[in-house]
Parts: C-alpha cells; structure tokens; sequence
C-alpha cells in the first residue's frame, strides 16, 4: 500500500473503445455478481438448497452479502463513471463509497480466509467438530464484521475527509495521506492483508494435499470420497488469490514504468480482473455443489412456459430434466457434510406441475381461415407502414434537421428506439406479414436463422433503451444542476453499452447450440427454441436479467416520473410559472406504451393454464402478439402529440408534397405560403420547454 500511487481524475480513459470494453465487462460482472449472489442467498436462507455442514453455509451467505454490497458500492458506480468519464453522484455517494468499498473488502478477504481454516478444522478433526452449527459459523461471521469496522473507524478518527475520485479506477477512495498513516498504515496493511491472503494460500494448498490423500485411500479401500465442500471452498479460495495476482503485479510494476498512461492502463485492467472473486462464486457452487445445482433445476421450470414455444422440444427437455433431477436426488447423500435435505426438491415431480400445463405451439397452428389471415395481415401491413416510415421520418428528422427540442441525452435514445423499430419492422412484422399471407415460411433456412437471432437482440435492445430512458429522464428531473452538462455524447454512449450488453443472447445462442431455431406457425415467425440442456440454468438468468429487470424497473420509474408531472403542475399553477412538460411526457408516455403493449402476452401466457381448447389459445396467443406491436408503431405519433419542434418539422416538410396532390397552381403556392409563415412563427415563439437543445435548423 505504500507503494500505492494515486491518480486524479485527468487519468480518465481517452479512447471510446478502451472505455466502452472496460464498461462491457464490469457490466457482466455486476450482472453476475448481483443476480448470483442474490440467488445464493435466496437459494440458502430460504430453501436450504446447500447441503453442505452448518458452518460453511452460514460463511457463503456471509460471502455472498459482501459481494453484493461491493457489486452495488464498487462494480456499479464504477460502470458509470466510466461511461461518464467522470464521477456523477456527488461528494456525498463519493464517501460512502469510499468507506463502505474498504469495509467490504476487507471483510470478503477474512471471511475467505477464515472460511478455508475452518474447513481445514473441519476435515482434520471431524470427531471434535461433529456438533458444530451454523449458529457457530454466524457467531464468527459476526466476529468478522466486527473486525473490519475498525477499518471505517480508523478512517473517521484519522482524517475523515481523505477520500478523493481516482481517475484510474473510477471509483472514489480514501487516499491515506495523513502523517498518522505512516505509523498506522504497515499495521492495517499486514493485518487486513498480509495475514488473511498468506493464510488463505497456505491452507488452500494443505486443503489439496488433503483432497489428493483422501482419494488415494478411497480408491485403496473402494470407499466414497467425500469431496463437495472441500472442492468449494478450496476452489472459492484459489479463484480469490488469482483474482489478486494481477492487483500484486501491477503495483510492483509501478517502480519500473515511468509512462503515466501505461500505469493507469496496468492498474486499470488489474483492478477489473480481480473483479472476478465477486463474479466466480455462483459458477463455482453451480460446478461443485450437486443439491445447489439441483435447486436451480427444480426453479426453472417457473419460468419456461413464457420463453418457449416449442413443444415436442420442451416435453423431450422436460423429461430429460425430470429423470435428471430424480437420478441426482435419489443418489445424493450429504458429500462429506451433514445438512437436512434441501427443501426446494423434496418432491421434484411437484416442481413442474407448471411446465406440463404449459401448450407449446408449433407450425400446425397455421390460420386456416381466409377472414382470419387477412384481417392479420391488414393489421400486421398498418404495423409496418406505421413502424418504418415512422421510424425512418424520427431519423431523417432528428439526424438531419435536429427537430426535436430535448435534452440531448433523450433525443440519443428517440434516435436508438428509431433504429431497433425499423430492425422489429423489417425483421418481424414484414416477414410475418408474408408468412401469413402465404400460410407457411417462404423465405428458407437463412433467413430463418437471422430472423430468430436479431429478432431477440433487437426486442431485448428495445426494452433495455425504452427502461434506460425513463430512468435517465427521471435522474434529469430529479438532478437538473448535476445533469446540465450531459450531451448527446453520453447518451449515445449509455445506449453503445445498451447495445454490446444485448449481445449477449445471439453469442449465447451461437454458443450453446446454433441451431436450435423452429418456424412458430403460432406466431408466423422463426424463434429460437431453448431445448438444450445447458438452458436450464441460464434460461432464469437470461429471463431475469433481459426481461423481468427492465420492465419492473420501467413501470416503477415510469409511476414516479408521473407523480414528479402532477407535482409540478401544483408547483407551477400556484407560482404561475411554465411547467415544461415535453421530455417528461414523451419518456412516461412511451414508457407507459411499451407497458401496455407487453400485458395481453403476459394475459395469454397465464391463459394457456386454464383454456384446455388448442385452437382459442392459437388465437388468443397470436391476437396478444399482434397488439404487443403497438410498441413499436407508437412512437412517433407520441412525438407528434407531444413535442411541438418535431410537429413544426412534419407541417413544415409537407410543402414539398403538397404540389403533387394539387392541381391548382395559385392554390398550392399559397398554402405554401401559408405554411411557411406558420412554421416560422411557431419556431420563432417555441422554447425549449424545460430541456436545453440548440435551435431546430
């Protein structure tokens, strides 16, 4: 630590790229780490899914705590100051971060640490030990988060405003600069340190001599090896002490690099890859603990009837699955640790009641009817009018002529929302437009596949834009002093970040199995169908994160942006001031669209439990999927109704076609006229209405 060099803000990342990959990363390890170690607790607390002894559980909730608190404290305000390229929460979220980053970190290290030398007193003297209960493991947990808060202390009675924004890790730190650290700081740094990481290495590897001899005499003696818990926490403590390597090198390179550049590049990659000891744990039990790995199998099928359409691939995956989990449980003891049995599957036929009452539909369910088809195709064909001439005028509109008076950071995301429309449109509503006009899929294998593969990305791409709007909208009219400086930069870059998240799912599925693609003759449209096994555990991940965080976070935020309108309205009528209303209106609007748009799937997928008849669940899943594109078609008679530049630019751009549908001469170049001088007049008078943006050229 004394070694340490600090780093103001000027050492922030340059190049786009550099920060959009740093960003990309930290994203997936805050995903993983948050969604993980939510699941691990869950899972334990309330399912007991860890049958491992008493102890060692009660140290993976502790452990899985820490890690959630450093994803939100650490991962999460460092993913947007680097999208920012500075830091944005204030002084106030700058010491919390600060002190409770130090706290967390440190205690993740003991408990670590600790974990492994009981685990090592666990193994080597199982007789003394036999009556040890995780009443004992919380009593030392609590021993631990005791410990550590000398740490925050010390920072208070020291100097408790040391803490600065460091532009190499953007993040903020205390920078222990007082001359009292020159004492206290070899104490704290071999305390807090030293002794948890030389522990944790020297105990890991007596933990596998230990595994290694014991497979010796359980291979001598045709014995059973007892080896979950031992393997995880060894694993657990091997992916802690690599993930710190980097951090080690770094600081030691600090001697002999004089660049600036390269040192705060060096410093920056290692503190990223030693963001892997927050993201690991969840993979690693997963890998290792046979009853976790089983609990995660017995939740999915809660989620499968609203992410699969196929059905002999889901009832063949559903078997699989149901013997898979009959076999693991039936032939799984305690490993080595004595545990009740996990409640979550005692009784795993119980668990997919859910996914055998789920219908899934496949190209049988072609529309036999002429009426029906056409009145679907006339819907569909207004759709895709609507959406891609829609969409392309939102383009040409704001690119070109600017026309849209709002802040810069929302007219990024109007632009973004543009373009993933004009992707549905074409790679959606058209070739189900053709489809059902044809009744059957015309167009091959090829397109097959790259409808199914952009058709995720774009509509995942789309709900990310649509919930990240409302809530920077909502940060923007909560924060006005804080945010006056963004631009269309920041926005464009949130959005790049949107997109590069996004593709995850076609690598996902490029990965697990490319070509598990079907045409749905229920929707008229190819999909990819998630029969592999492999989904099992990602399907809930990909669900949660892609779909059930966005939109629970749009409705929220959308119900709080219309409270902050009626608010001010109440302000702005007893002031007699102008409530600027345009951007907050058109964010919660098209919010409140999306939502709606999304409800009758939702109706239909709780339908399908009940409604025993094939051909009205058919219709009933088709019609909801009909008016989910609403969504997409919405938007820019939204803009018309709510932004006043962008309906000065369509009155003013309908002069060009007015000579085409006159026969009059005089008549024409009056209205002309007319217009002209209405468009100059309005944008002349027009404000911007509570959102800076340069005049509409």
């Amino acid at each position: 630590m004394s070694n340490q060099t600090i780093f103001d803000a000027t050492d922030a990342i340059v190049s786009d790229a550099e920060r959009f990959s740093f960003v990309a990363w930290l994203v997936f390890v805050f995903i993983s780490a948050f969604m993980g170690s939510t699941t691990i607790l869950v899972a334990s607390v309330k399912y007991n899914a860890f049958r491992l002894n008493q102890v060692i559980v009660a140290f993976i909730e502790h452990i899985a705590i820490c890690d959630v608190l450093i994803a939100l404290n650490g991962a999460l305000t460092q993913i947007i100051s680097i999208a920012n390229n500075r830091w944005v929460f204030g002084a106030t979220v700058c010491y919390i971060r600060a002190y409770i980053g130090y706290y967390s970190s440190a205690a993740s290290i003991f408990f670590i640490s600790s974990m492994t030398v009981i685990k090592f007193i666990l193994v080597k003297f199982p007789q003394r030990t036999r009556s040890w209960t995780r009443k004992e493991g919380n009593q030392i947990c609590a021993v631990v988060w005791t410990i550590c808060l000398i740490i925050p202390f010390a920072f208070l009675l020291v100097d408790h405003d040391d803490v600065i924004y460091d532009g190499k890790t953007f993040n903020c730190h205390y920078v222990l600069s007082s001359d009292k650290w020159i004492i206290l700081r070899p104490f704290f740094l071999v305390i807090f340190s030293v002794i948890p990481m030389v522990t944790t290495i020297i105990v890991t590897i007596l933990l596998f001599r230990h595994l290694l001899f014991a497979r010796k005499v359980s291979r001598r003696t045709n014995g059973k090896l007892r080896w979950q818990g031992l393997v995880t926490v060894a694993l657990t403590a091997t992916i802690f002490c690599l993930s710190y390597l980097p951090v080690s090198v770094a600081l030691t390179a600090q001697r002999f690099l004089k660049n600036r550049q390269d040192v705060s590049y060096l410093y920056r990659t290692a503190n990223a890859v030693q963001r892997l000891n927050v993201m690991s744990n969840v993979f690693i039990y997963c890998f290792t603990v046979k009853s976790f790995r089983a609990y995660l199998i017995g939740r999915v099928d809660y989620f499968t009837p609203f992410i699969s359409n196929d059905a002999s691939a889901a009832t063949q995956n559903r078997r699989r699955v149901e013997q898979a989990v009959d076999n693991k449980i039936s032939s799984m003891g305690v490993d080595g640790d004595s545990n009740p049995p996990c409640r979550s599957i005692s009784n795993p036929r119980q668990s997919f009641t859910l996914m055998s009452n789920q219908t899934f539909f496949d190209a049988t369910d072609a529309i036999m009817s002429d009426a029906e088809r056409f009145s679907f195709v006339a819907w569909l064909v207004f759709v895709f009018i609507s959406a891609f001439m829609g969409s392309t005028t939102i383009l040409v509109a704001s690119v070109k002529y600017n026309a849209f008076r709002l802040n810069q950071v929302i007219v990024a995301f109007i632009e973004h929302i543009a373009i993933c429309d004009v992707l549905i449109a074409l790679n959606g509503a058209l070739t189900q437009i053709i489809s059902i006009a044809n009744n059957r899929w015309v167009f091959g294998a090829t397109v097959c596949y790259i409808r199914a593969y952009i058709g995720y990305y774009s509509s995942a791409a789309s709900i990310f834009f649509i919930s990240s709007m409302t809530v920077i909208k909502f940060v923007l009219v909560k924060f006005p002093q804080r945010t006056r400086s963004w631009t269309r930069k920041e926005g464009n870059q949130i959005c790049a970040v949107v997109w590069t998240i996004c593709l995850i799912i076609p690598f996902a599925f490029l990965l697990v199995d490319h070509d598990d693609v079907i045409y749905d003759g229920e929707t008229f449209n190819c999909h990819y169908v998630l029969s592999s096994d492999k989904w099992i555990i990602l399907r809930p991940f990909f669900l949660v994160i892609f779909s059930v965080i966005p939109m629970v976070t749009t409705v929220i935020v959308t119900i709080l942006l219309f409270r902050h309108l009626l608010f001010a309205r109440k302000v702005s009528r007893r002031t007699n001031g102008k409530l600027r209303w345009q951007g907050l209106v058109t964010v919660a609007l098209t919010a409140s669209i999306f939502c709606i748009s999304y409800l009758p799937v939702s109706f239909a997928l709780a339908a399908q439990r009940f409604l025993k008849n094939r051909q009205d669940l058919t219709y009933l899943y088709r019609t909801a999927n009909a008016v989910q594109r609403l969504n997409v078609m919405s938007n820019v008679f939204i803009y018309c109704f709510t932004v006043k530049s962008f309906r000065a630019y369509l009155i003013g751009r309908v002069d060009y076609f007015t000579p085409f549908i006159s026969n009059d001469a005089s008549a024409a170049t009056q209205n002309r006229r007319r217009v002209e001088q209405a468009v100059d007049n309005k944008i002349s008078s027009m404000g911007v209405d509570g959102d800076s943006n340069p005049p509409c050229r």
